[in-house]
């Protein structure tokens, strides 16, 4: 069977210049405790699949700088009570703004410039590109899910997870009820779509039902709601917070009318125990080199993790933010933002710091699952530098402070 990728256009959002604020102080033990919290070692739930689709190759040093659409920002004046101007750029992978509400609420809102932070948000076509665009010198800080930001570790890039956002995987496998797919054994003799973030939860979820993904079963790339409505997969791979919402009052096929939940079939990857980390915080290990680096990253990640708890306080008014309505749709863009919010909250351990059964189940599913050529995601246990949590502990600590809750 081959596969063949398909061909993303790069979506770009003007970066933005903002005015400065009070700025936050960071303690100076934070630069010391810089890359606590390694790796747990691979629960019991993990899949053992026996193929995967084939992925792209990791980013390298030497990745290309992505282009930005927008005109050098003018100079800004820094305000008396800023010692200086931070400028980070953030690179999103994909264009579903409202998976980034939470940056976007932290720059329209002006969290980062409270911050003495001016940040910029371009987008990526993949996790991939946008993981090299800070290998590659073209970003400060980049959005990427788990796995694939500790296979670009290993490859040799010197990325650092400083904050795991989404606690839980929102990948979700949808079908007609007439298709009869209620499980992964149902996939036999079906056409299952993939998805767009590669296909992994997929084949780990066949495999674990005692499927041969390529045998028993035929892989379709992408494999999205548009491919299910014109009839061409019997599954579709969507996540929660975009394609399913898309799909929800779409006619249907045959009838005609609105779907409704009650016409799909839903298999959770996250409950069948295959669920891969979403998006999470990366940086570059020589950004916490040194303590003005640290600093800055710092005063990034509380930003941004206060723009979440916006979000998750006011779904309605982070929707209305630019650049978040697809097509000026709020309604659309309201249950986009809920469905986020799904996958960020409840963070029992606060917003931001990882949860360790969640870690080792990624980690078990990057291990195990091999794609058509017999590689994987990553092939050995991540070191105990990939993740920190004191960033995201002394944010919440910060946010706390304010009167914030911080657990959802």
């Amino acid at each position: 069977m081959e596969i063949v990728a398909g061909r993303v256009n790069l979506m770009r959002i003007p970066s933005r210049t903002t005015l400065l604020g009070p700025r936050s102080v960071l303690a100076a033990s934070a630069a010391a405790a810089l890359l606590l919290g390694g790796c747990s070692s691979p629960d019991d739930e993990g899949a053992t699949p026996d193929t995967a689709p084939s992925a792209a190759q990791p980013p390298t040093a030497a990745a290309t700088p992505l282009e930005t659409s927008a005109a050098p920002s003018a100079p800004q004046e820094t305000p008396a009570d800023c010692p200086g101007l931070t400028r980070m750029t953030l690179t999103v992978p994909g264009t579903s703004a409202p998976r980034f509400a939470g940056y976007y609420a932290a720059l329209s809102r002006d969290y980062y410039a409270d911050a003495c932070l001016d940040v910029a948000i371009i987008t990526a076509t993949s996790a991939a590109e946008a993981l090299a665009t800070l290998a590659g010198g073209t970003a400060d800080a980049v959005v990427a899910p788990l796995a694939e930001g500790l296979r670009a570790r290993e490859a040799g890039s010197a990325v650092v997870n400083v904050a795991q956002v989404f606690q839980r995987s929102g990948t979700v496998e949808v079908s007609f009820t007439s298709a009869g797919i209620d499980s992964p054994d149902g996939f036999r003799g079906k056409r299952v779509g993939l998805g767009s973030t590669g296909g992994w939860e997929v084949i780990a979820a066949a495999s674990k039902a005692g499927l041969d993904p390529v045998a028993d079963t035929t892989l379709v790339p992408g494999g999205g709601v548009d491919t299910l409505l014109a009839g061409e997969v019997d599954a579709a791979a969507v996540q929660t917070y975009d394609g399913y919402q898309r799909l929800l009052g779409q006619p249907q096929p045959d009838a005609g009318t609105p779907i409704t939940p009650d016409d799909l079939n839903v298999i959770d990857y996250a409950a069948d125990g295959v669920g891969l980390l979403p998006d999470g915080l990366w940086v570059g290990s020589d950004r916490l080199a040194d303590g003005a680096g640290a600093d800055a990253v710092q005063r990034f990640v509380t930003s941004s993790l206060r723009g979440w708890i916006d979000c998750r306080d006011d779904a309605a008014g982070c929707a209305a933010l630019p650049d978040l309505a697809p097509g000026g749709d709020i309604e659309l863009a309201t249950r986009m933002v809920q469905a986020v919010n799904a996958l960020v909250w409840p963070s029992p351990l606060g917003v931001g710091v990882i949860d360790p059964a969640q870690q080792s189940r990624t980690v078990q599913v990057a291990l195990v699952t091999k794609d058509l050529d017999g590689g994987r995601l990553i092939t050995r246990e991540p070191d105990e530098q990939a993740i920190t949590t004191a960033f995201a502990t002394e944010a919440d600590a910060q946010l706390t402070a304010q009167g914030l809750n911080v657990n959802g």
